[in-house]
């Protein structure tokens, strides 16, 4: 194991876990969990569950959460907003691995920042499991963008890249 990197060593610890499919129920309270730490910031700001729970499905394999607050798009204000959301979640224990710390992602242009972390959650109870967790926090005026984006599967993402692309536009994760 000595060659293996920490998010290899952190797969593994909790392989069984991440294999199993995330139903709805747990998905929501996970989604409470984030949101009154998010909330106990700032009451304004908003979280929301994206991919295939958006969707509808009746299960997950991972949960990726969108937070944003209304008409913020400063990067050192996302940055707190972040770094709030993930000391609360960690503090409590639901945190319990971190494989991506926030990152910066690229700016473009005059376009504000937004941050990414990664990490595994578990709710508290010993009959609940481990579970991958995508947290986003985005500017205000990417908002709806972004949640189009993750809400989307892969081909209506192809279809949205097409029609901007047609209207010199571009319709990018970052």
């Amino acid at each position: 194991q000595k060659d293996l990197t920490k998010n290899q060593i952190s797969g593994l610890r909790f392989y069984e876990d991440l294999q199993k499919r995330i139903p709805r129920t747990e998905v929501e309270e996970i989604a409470a969990v984030i949101d009154k730490a998010a909330k106990a910031l700032h009451p304004e700001i908003q979280s929301q569950v994206t991919g295939s729970y958006r969707r509808g499905k009746p299960d997950c394999g991972d949960i990726d959460i969108v937070v944003a607050r209304p008409n913020i798009n400063d990067g050192d204000a996302l940055f707190d907003i972040m770094e709030h959301i993930l000391n609360e979640l960690t503090n409590q224990d639901f945190l319990v691995d971190h494989l991506s710390w926030p990152s910066w992602c690229e700016e473009m242009g005059n376009q504000p920042k937004h941050f990414k972390y990664m990490g595994i959650c578990k709710l508290p109870g010993d009959d609940k499991i481990h579970h991958h967790i995508d947290i986003l926090v985005v500017p205000w005026i990417h908002h709806g963008a972004v949640l189009l984006y993750f809400t989307g599967n892969d081909i209506s993402n192809k279809s949205m890249k097409l029609y901007a692309s047609k209207r010199e536009m571009r319709f990018k994760r970052q």
